[in-house]
């Protein structure tokens, strides 16, 4: 099959909004990407055109991410990120590919549209180096997330940064956009009434409040500042500046339970349970850290008469760290849940979990588009069918049924972590979920940007909570605020 005839063929297809057509060109690419004998790079390339026709027959079908509270899944939207993520994962060792930037930005702008910005600001690219329009599109993609997102963040200094950043990406892609000619981007800068604002704003700032980010750096000890300096470049501090900047001004953990209402003498029991999660999370933070660095005591190893199964089974302590650390982030999910639960009062009598079902049922029915983002987000852990009248649901996430057998096993089986394929034994008494260090280090940093994306689309749908019942609240009677103030450092 050509390339180039078969990119020809999808885009007359999309651009005549011909469903039928664009069905048989799925099914047409997916059999090619079944092949063994097809090359990863030309899977991956398929794999592009499935989810861009897949995300052509969602427009077509009118779908939305936001139904599923009727229980009405988008089952080509769903389609789209799984072939985009896929398609990802096959170019790891093809970063010269030339649509590798294109499906980057595909891939963040479908899974913005669940309101998972937090993950998205991860994925755009601004690099106006590279080829084609993908930059221009990614840039002004995360210009209008940041305009957006500043409304529900609680610290208005942070909000304000947001704002900044902004203003400062809108200069950059204005600066390159006579290198583009795509229409849409050139019309968003000319006519958007968002983006006419920001102009305004930012000409009104002072050099100084548009280099918010360049503090100085605060003088740590040499282990802190490793450690802090891991937690930067992965984005894994619990505070919305990390989203935004890598720079030293993020290098803490400040982000809070939003501020909100209670009836009087209630207590702040709500923020308390938030700040236990986070401590959570930082732990389990801190024990990756030093799994991923093998930092361990060796004494602590000493004499422990381990029973060697001949495939390079690893006790190291540094390993123990990771496996725990995955043990806890599942715990903060199923706590947020919880803590969800909790604050909507809807599920009195039950433990839930962080499960698409668990959040149905503890979450109200109305519009809340952060409800949205953790919905979503717990999809991408459970691998399960939601959608009774789609025979062929799948989770948007290729790692999910990993995450869901690596949980299992550590709480209920058997996780041994092996770096060998020699089988000894060549029998089926062996009942451990087998995995290697370097799978277990990538499973487990995946694991916890999710958590921490979690806590922070948590934290944004209470806020967006607090925000619409405000007026109501007002004229209401013994009722006590509680502000977002931490007590401890």
């Amino acid at each position: 099959m050509d390339l180039n005839k078969f990119a020809s063929t999808c885009d007359k297809a999309i651009n005549a909004s011909d469903i039928d057509k664009i069905k048989q060109l799925i099914t047409k690419a997916s059999n090619k990407v079944k092949l063994d004998e097809t090359p990863d790079n030309i899977k991956a390339i398929y794999l592009y055109y499935i989810g861009n026709l897949h995300s052509a027959a969602s427009k077509i079908q009118k779908e939305s991410w936001h139904r599923w509270r009727e229980q009405v899944y988008p089952s080509h939207k769903v389609q789209t990120i799984n072939a985009y993520r896929t398609s990802l994962l096959l170019l790891q060792e093809f970063s010269n590919s030339p649509i590798l930037n294109e499906i980057r930005t595909n891939l963040a702008n479908e899974i913005t549209d669940q309101r998972r910005s937090i993950e998205a600001f991860e994925i755009w690219s601004h690099d106006f180096s590279s080829p084609g329009d993908a930059p221009f599109v990614s840039t002004a993609a995360k210009i209008r997330e940041l305009i957006y997102l500043h409304y529900y963040i609680n610290d208005p200094g942070h909000a304000k940064s947001y704002i900044f950043s902004a203003y400062n990406l809108l200069n950059t892609l204005e600066e390159n956009i006579s290198e583009s000619s795509h229409p849409g981007i050139i019309n968003l800068l000319q006519y958007d009434k968002d983006i006419k604002n920001l102009r305004d704003f930012g000409l009104k700032c002072s050099k100084e409040d548009l280099s918010w980010d360049s503090t100085p750096p605060t003088k740590y000890s040499k282990s802190e500042k490793k450690y802090r300096q891991w937690c930067l470049e992965n984005r894994l501090f619990v505070n919305h500046l990390n989203d935004i900047t890598k720079s030293d001004i993020a290098d803490q953990d400040i982000l809070q339970f939003p501020n909100y209402t209670s009836s009087y003498r209630e207590g702040p029991y709500f923020s308390a349970a938030f700040s236990s999660l986070k401590r959570e999370y930082c732990f389990a933070r801190f024990l990756a850290y030093e799994g991923f660095h093998k930092v361990h005591p060796k004494y602590e190893n000493k004499n422990l008469y381990l029973v060697d199964t001949l495939d390079y089974v690893n006790y190291e302590g540094y390993t123990e760290k990771l496996k725990t650390s995955l043990r806890i982030c599942f715990s903060i999910f199923d706590s947020t849940a919880q803590l969800l639960n909790k604050y909507y009062g809807l599920e009195k009598s039950k433990q839930v979990a962080f499960t698409p079902r668990d959040l149905r049922k503890c979450t109200p029915d109305k519009t809340n588009p952060f409800l949205s983002a953790l919905f979503w987000l717990s999809c991408d852990l459970y691998d399960i069918d939601l959608s009774k009248k789609s025979n062929n649901w799948e989770a948007p996430n290729p790692s999910s049924s990993a995450f869901r057998k690596i949980r299992n096993s550590c709480e209920h089986g058997w996780l041994r972590v092996a770096d060998g394929s020699f089988d000894a034994w060549g029998n089926e008494n062996d009942y451990a979920q087998i995995i290697s260090s370097e799978s277990l280090s990538k499973y487990t940093l995946e694991l916890l940007k999710l958590v921490r994306s979690a806590l922070i689309y948590f934290c944004l749908t209470i806020k967006f909570e607090e925000s619409e019942n405000s007026t109501e609240n007002s004229t209401k009677e013994e009722l006590t605020l509680h502000r977002a103030t931490p007590i401890y450092k």
